[in-house]
């Protein structure tokens, strides 16, 4: 096995990973809010749960970091050369694409080490305490979620995997049109909350959180089971040999 196609093998472990720890980002939140499901849509209810697994919080926030953002990376700087060879745009969307995981990454970050401990101190702080807390709690998820996650990085993440996947149709049709699906619905969630259209934004939102995951997955086998991508100059389009 040569260099490339050993780079090739070890982006396509990462890849999978990464949907893996993201799967189980849903799996550990949906465990720990199972008693209250609203608190989904409206985080401030974590304040009022008395049986509230703060520990298993802070681990769903880090199996994000890892799942949602960071192991993709590897993917995404791997794909750069033959975006190159499609686009003059490579550039901006390989941005877009790290700068969307830095972003999220950011937002895991707060939420497991800042967020979960305010939830450790509210439930036996005064009621004096709990009323700062509440403030504090509020700013940080309307930061983190209204503005790191639901805004920013949606924007950000909509451009990298709409147009990674008009460029991944030459390789793989199937997988290019669901990058591209993935980016509208994720899109969908950053225009919804510019626009003030909850309902938008929910569905986006819902879209995305399964089937990243999913797409990970699949196209970390899709790596591993392909020798390997070249990028072919006199056609402009990505071959597999």
């Amino acid at each position: 096995m040569n260099a490339s196609s050993m780079y090739q093998k070890q982006v396509a472990v990462l890849t999978i990973m990464s949907g893996l720890l993201a799967m189980a980002c849903l799996i550990l939140l949906g465990i720990a809010l199972a008693d209250n499901p609203d608190a989904y849509d409206d985080p401030m209810q974590l304040l009022r749960m008395t049986n509230l697994n703060v520990p298993l919080v802070r681990w769903s926030m880090l199996t994000d970091l890892l799942g949602y953002y960071l192991l993709l990376l590897p993917c995404i700087y791997f794909l750069r050369p033959y975006l190159r060879e499609q686009t003059p745009w490579a550039d901006l969307i390989t941005y877009c694409g790290s700068a969307y995981v830095m972003v999220g990454a950011i937002g895991a970050v707060v939420m497991a080490e800042v967020v979960c401990p305010l939830l450790r101190q509210y439930a036996t702080a005064s009621t004096t305490q709990q009323a700062h807390l509440q403030i504090t709690f509020q700013t940080l998820n309307r930061i983190v979620y209204n503005g790191l996650w639901n805004l920013l990085e949606t924007l950000l993440a909509g451009v990298w995997w709409t147009m990674t996947g008009a460029v991944l149709r030459t390789w793989h049709k199937y997988i290019g049109w669901v990058t591209m699906i993935l980016g509208l619905f994720t899109s969908f969630d950053a225009l919804g909350n510019l626009l003030g259209r909850p309902l938008l934004a929910a569905i986006g939102l819902n879209v995305y959180l399964i089937l990243a995951p999913v797409w990970a997955i699949w196209l970390g086998v899709l790596f591993w089971k392909r020798t390997r991508l070249i990028p072919t100059s006199s056609q402009s389009k990505l071959a597999v040999v």
